[in-house]
């Protein structure tokens, strides 16, 4: 999993982290006013993780296809590992979209409330769509289940704060 296409969104995003920080925390009161500048830097950094990790995901997957599968065309085993990729990729997109929400909570920051629900839209659009298209019948049983749980969860999460977002 470690390569260097990963450590270069390591480094991209340690070096977009401190330019921000330093940004905020160092500059003076002329330039900490220009909110823009910083909103795109975090949204920058924001996106290289979802990429790097979203692509680590994908090519762990892509590895295991080529190790797994003995016969190149057998369709049950490319069939399951596919599967699996896009299960993790759903599971990952849901633990970030709720990372941002409950930052975007903790710090009064809008645009991450919004980013995080348009990435939980994005990700139950992606399995509706693609991911239960290939499971089984009791497969898409449990994965509706997993779904409805976590927005609901989610749902709690963003109406039980409500009156502290409002409240900025």
């Amino acid at each position: 999993i470690l390569n260097w296409k990963f450590f270069t969104y390591l480094v991209l995003i340690f070096a977009g982290s401190i330019l921000a920080y330093m940004f905020e925390r160092l500059m003076g009161e002329e330039y900490r006013s220009d909110k823009k500048f910083l909103t795109i830097l975090w949204t920058v950094v924001n996106l290289l993780v979802f990429l790097s990790i979203t692509s680590e995901i994908g090519t762990y997957f892509d590895q295991a296809r080529l190790l797994l599968s003995p016969n190149l065309f057998d369709q049950d085993c490319i069939s399951a590992i596919e599967n699996q990729r896009n299960v993790l990729t759903s599971v990952f997109w849901t633990i970030h979209a709720i990372s941002l929400i409950s930052l975007g909570i903790l710090i009064r920051s809008p645009l991450l409330r919004k980013s995080a629900l348009v990435l939980f839209v994005v990700t139950t659009l992606k399995v509706f769509l693609f991911d239960l298209s290939s499971l089984a019948t009791p497969y898409r049983i449990v994965s509706f289940m997993m779904l409805g749980i976590i927005l609901l969860a989610a749902s709690y999460l963003y109406f039980r704060h409500q009156k502290n977002i409002e409240s900025k």
